[in-house]
């Protein structure tokens, strides 16, 4: 039979103090990577709808262009 309580779990019982605080630094690590994963990912949905609100309001192909330039290499 598989043990699903998890790392925390297993290693918590008859290990030894320094193990447990290894555990809780891993489990925090994780936490902490899960959080900056969804801010990087929240920052770029926002980068891409400030894009797509700044290539609405071109109202030539050669403004989108431009715009489309500004973000790939600064140009103007």
């Amino acid at each position: 039979m598989r043990n699903v309580e998890g790392k925390k779990g297993r290693l918590g019982r008859g290990a030894g103090k320094g193990m447990e605080e290894k555990v809780e630094r891993e489990i925090g690590v994780r936490r902490k990577k899960t959080e900056y994963t969804e801010l990087c990912e929240r920052k770029r949905q926002e980068e891409n709808e400030r894009w797509k609100r700044e290539t609405e309001k071109a109202r030539t192909e050669s403004q989108v262009w431009n715009v489309k330039g500004k973000g790939i290499g600064g140009r103007d």
